[in-house]
């Protein structure tokens, strides 16, 4: 019964397909009308080919350039990314996305960042420089250099590249993308145990963004914009690998999770960008307890800075031997964690106040739980 109705859902997604023609076009027929009052979380993987195509669409040396719809776009002087986005957005889930949408979430976004701007002078010294800094060899910003020097500076792996080249390739070419053409992408690599559509299967390759795509707006460009949800994709299944089932609620498997992200996204883009998605943007979104909410931010500081240096090592790229540092950290549960007797009922107050005399080299959970 299962297979029947999945088989009948990719039929209706092909022939929905179909019927989209193109960026300046909608189709007929009855459509729900979106919450106006929701700010809703999109698939990071469609974001992402959005904000590429609005830079493909002035770029001379993309295929995309040369198709009408885009000089169509070009005579609208003065189209922001943010209208282009919105407009695309509303194309592909017109029952999600309202006008103004984008402009509602940014301002969130901003607003979000200006009341917890101070943490970025009183935060524990974790911008400090005095532990690790920004003097590690060769961790000095790297700007975008093109398509084939992105994937080695983050060492992508031959799924991820695949993965990469399709999506690039969407956002790129005369066309313009669909839902049916992210839904036709698999990923497959048998190291992580992945295989599976990236949009339909129960957990996605690319999770959701919602106050993310402020970092768009605010002129992060998308390959930066990349980057975040590459790392975040990459904590995600590998994570799932190393502790099947139990990478969540306060389990050992979701402070590892943490620490290896935040690691990912200090080393990809910047300290206080891993600071400003995981600590700002995640937990406000995340709608946690209280005993998550402390656990996440205490971990995120031990990746991203407290024992970035020791994670890291010597080796600037390879992200899989990063990811086995962060493992014997966590299964070191002797030397290396702060079990605390928490539970989702108990208020924030108690649950601050354990963290402020917990050892801040020492990671936190509060699940022994087995999955």
């Amino acid at each position: 019964m299962v297979r029947r109705w999945l088989l009948f859902a990719f039929v209706l997604l092909l022939v929905g397909c179909q019927l989209r023609r193109s960026v300046v076009r909608s189709s007929g027929g009855y459509v729900a009308q979106p919450d106006t009052t929701r700010l809703v979380s999109l698939p990071a993987s469609v974001l992402y080919v959005l904000a590429r195509e609005y830079e493909s669409v002035y770029d001379s040396t993309r295929p995309k350039y040369y198709a009408p719809e885009s000089e169509a776009v070009r005579l609208r002087q003065g189209m922001s990314m943010e209208k282009y986005m919105e407009e695309r957005l509303m194309e592909l889930f017109p029952h999600l996305v309202y006008e103004g949408m984008l402009g509602k979430m940014h301002r969130a976004a901003l607003s979000m960042l200006s009341e917890h701007r101070n943490q970025l002078q009183v935060s524990s010294g974790e911008f400090s420089g005095v532990r690790v800094g920004g003097s590690l060899s060769g961790d000095a910003f790297y700007p975008y250099q093109g398509d084939e020097r992105e994937a080695v500076f983050m060492s992508m792996s031959v799924a991820e590249k695949g993965v990469y080249d399709k999506l690039n390739a969407l956002a790129d070419s005369a066309g313009f993308a669909r839902m049916c053409d992210f839904a036709r992408i698999v990923v497959e690599d048998s190291t992580w145990c992945l295989d599976g559509s990236m949009l339909t299967d129960s957990v996605p390759y690319f999770l959701e963004e919602n106050l993310g795509v402020s970092l768009l707006l605010s002129g992060i460009g998308s390959a930066m914009f990349y980057r975040v949800i590459q790392s975040k994709a990459r904590a995600e299944y590998v994570a799932e690998c190393f502790y099947p089932g139990g990478a969540k609620d306060g389990m050992r498997g979701d402070a590892f999770k943490h620490i290896y992200v935040n690691m990912l996204l200090r080393r990809y883009t910047s300290e206080r960008l891993a600071w400003l998605i995981m600590d700002v943007y995640w937990e406000a979104v995340g709608n946690n307890a209280p005993c998550d909410m402390v656990m996440d931010l205490h971990n995120n500081q031990i990746g991203r800075s407290r024992l970035y240096g020791e994670f890291r090592g010597d080796d600037r790229y390879d992200w899989k031997s990063w990811a086995g540092n962060v493992l014997r950290f966590i299964e070191d549960t002797t030397s290396n964690s702060a079990y605390q007797s928490w539970n989702k009922e108990l208020p924030l107050h108690f649950i601050r106040a354990a963290e402020e005399h917990a050892n801040p080299l020492h990671y936190l959970y509060w699940n022994k739980s087995q999955p």
